[in-house]
C-alpha cells in the first residue's frame, strides 16, 4: 500500500512538475503556452514545459535558436515564433520536433536556413516564413516536408529558386512567392505540385513566362501574376489551367498577348489586364467564360480593339475600358455579345466618333460612361 501511494505521489509529482509555467510566460491551456515580451532574450532559459502541443512565443529580442531548444516535445503539434529578433537557426533546434504539424517563422530576421532545419518534420502541414531577410534557400531544404500543404516564402529577398527545391512537396495546396526578387522561373520547379490551388508570384521581378513552367498545375484555381515586369507570356502558357478561377496580369510591361491565350480559361471569375503598355489585342484572346462578370482594360496604349474580341463572354455585366489615350476607333461589331451587360465605361479615352449601332443587341445596359473622350456627335441609330 506504501508503495501504490508512493508511486501515486511520484506520478503527481512529475505530471505538475512538467506543466509548471515558467514566469515570463503564461500557460492558456493546460497544453498550452505563449510567451512574450523583450524581457525575454534566450528561448533556451525559459525552462518551457516539455508536454505542451502549442507554443507561441512573440515579440522576444531572442536572436537565435540553438541546438535542442526544443528537446523533450515530442507532441508539440503547433510552434509560432512570429515577430522576434531571429536572424540565427541551428540545424538541430528542431530535433525531435516530430509531431509538428504548423511552424510559423514570421517577421524575423532570418538570412538563411541551414541544410536539415526541418529533416524530422514529416508530419508539417503548413510552414511560414514570411517576411524575414531570405536570399536564397539550400535545394534540399524541404525535401522531408512529404505532407506540407501550405508554404508562405512571400516578403523576403529571393532572387532565385533552385531548381527541384519543391521536388518533394506533393500535397502543396498552397505556395505564395510574392514579394520577392525573383527575377526567373525554372521551367520544371512546379512540375511535382499536382495538387497546388493558389500559386501567388505578384511583386516580382519576372520579365517573362516560358512554355511549359505551369503545365502540370492541373488542380490550380488562382494565379496571381501581378505587379511584376512581365513583357512576354509564351502562347499556351495556361492551356492546361482548366480549373483556373482567378488570373491577375495588371501592372505588368505586356505589349501584346498571344493569339488565344485565355480561350481554355472556361471557370475564370477574376482576370485583370489593366495597367499594361498592351497595343492592341489578338482577333482570338478569350474562350467561352460563361462565370466572368467583370473586366477591366485600362491604362493601356491600346489604339485598336477588335470586332467580336468580347463575344464569348456572354455573362459579363461589366466592362471598364478606359484611361487609354491612343484609343480613338471603335468596330461596329467589338462589344457583340455581351448580351448580359449592365456597366460599359468607355469614358477617358481618345474617342473622336462611334459607329452606328455599336451598342445593338446590349438589351440590360443600364448605364455608359462616354466623358472625357473627343466626341462631338453621337450618331441617331446608337443602339439600333
Amino acid at each position: 500500500m506504501l508503495v501504490f501511494r508512493l508511486a501515486v505521489i511520484i506520478h503527481l509529482f512529475l505530471q505538475l512538475n512538467a506543466s509548471v509555467c515558467p514566469e515570463k510566460c503564461e500557460c492558456i491551456l493546460k497544453d498550452a503556452i505563449r510567451c512574450s515580451g523583450p524581457g525575454i532574450e534566450d528561448l533556451a532559459s525559459l525552462g518551457l514545459p516539455t508536454n505542451m502541443t502549442h507554443i507561441l512565443i512573440t515579440n522576444t529580442k531572442a536572436t537565435d535558436l540553438k541546438d535542442k531548444v526544443f528537446s523533450g516535445m515530442t507532441v508539440l503539434q503547433r510552434l509560432i515564433l512570429s515577430s522576434n529578433q531571429l536572424f540565427l537557426i541551428l540545424p538541430g533546434a528542431f530535433k525531435g520536433l516530430v509531431k509538428l504539424k504548423t511552424l510559423k517563422l514570421f517577421d524575423n530576421k532570418l538570412t538563411q536556413l541551414p541544410t536539415g532545419v526541418f529533416g524530422e518534420m514529416m508530419d508539417l502541414q503548413q510552414l511560414i516564413l514570411e517576411n524575414n531577410l531570405l536570399k536564397d534557400i539550400e535545394w534540399s531544404l524541404f525535401d522531408k516536408l512529404v505532407n506540407l500543404q501550405e508554404l508562405f516564402l512571400n516578403k523576403n529577398h529571393l532572387t532565385e529558386l533552385p531548381e527541384g527545391v519543391l521536388r518533394n512537396l506533393a500535397k502543396l495546396k498552397l505556395l505564395n512567392l510574392s514579394r520577392n526578387y525573383l527575377a526567373a522561373l525554372p521551367r520544371n520547379i512546379f512540375s511535382t505540385l499536382t495538387r497546388l490551388e493558389k500559386l501567388a508570384l505578384y511583386m516580382n521581378r519576372l520579365s517573362s513566362i516560358d512554355s511549359g513552367v505551369f503545365d502540370n498545375l492541373r488542380e490550380l484555381q488562382e494565379l496571381l501574376l501581378h505587379s511584376n515586369g512581365i513583357q512576354s507570356i509564351a502562347p499556351g502558357t495556361f492551356h492546361n489551367l482548366l480549373k483556373l478561377k482567378s488570373l491577375t496580369l495588371s501592372q505588368n510591361k505586356l505589349q501584346l498577348l498571344p493569339h488565344g491565350l485565355f480561350l481554355h480559361l472556361h471557370n475564370l471569375t477574376k482576370l485583370t489586364l489593366y495597367g499594361n503598355p498592351l497595343g492592341s489585342l489578338p482577333e482570338i484572346l478569350f474562350g467561352e467564360m460563361r462565370i466572368l462578370r467583370s473586366l477591366w482594360v485600362y491604362d493601356t496604349k491600346l489604339s485598336m480593339v477588335p470586332d467580336f474580341v468580347f463575344g464569348n463572354l456572354t455573362n459579363l455585366e461589366l466592362l471598364v475600358l478606359t484611361f487609354n489615350p491612343e484609343l480613338s476607333v471603335l468596330p461596329r461589331n467589338v462589344f457583340s455579345g455581351l448580351n448580359e451587360l449592365l456597366t460599359l465605361s468607355l469614358h477617358t479615352n481618345n474617342l473622336s466618333s462611334l459607329p452606328e449601332g455599336i451598342f445593338q443587341g446590349l438589351q440590360k445596359l443600364q448605364e455608359i460612361s462616354l466623358f472625357h473622350n473627343r466626341i462631338e456627335v453621337l450618331p441617331k441609330n446608337l443602339f439600333l
